[in-house]
């Protein structure tokens, strides 16, 4: 999977109990969604599978995180793609 053009985004940033992420894949392939701490620890696994090609919205819980800096890191197709965001 080619996330397109990188393009991607995840909001509410900060966050206190969820967060949605949006992006774009230019062809099915396998996909592996992960949150990680700061020091670059695999903290959840949220996703390792095909999503459909165009715009994918997925809605991640992150309650049970403890407050602080994380990042979202979408793989695929030998791309990856990360994108911060602030548990509260």
């Amino acid at each position: 999977t080619t996330p397109a053009r990188g393009q991607w985004q995840n909001h509410p940033n900060p966050s206190k109990s969820k967060i949605i992420i949006e992006f774009e894949v230019s062809k099915q392939e396998r996909n592996s969604i992960t949150i990680t701490n700061i020091i670059g620890q695999t903290i959840k696994t949220i996703a390792n599978d095909q999503f459909s090609i165009g715009k994918n919205i997925m809605e991640i819980d992150v309650s049970d995180l403890s407050t602080g800096l994380y990042f979202i890191q979408l793989y695929g197709d030998k791309k990856l793609l990360c994108r911060k965001f602030i548990k509260e």
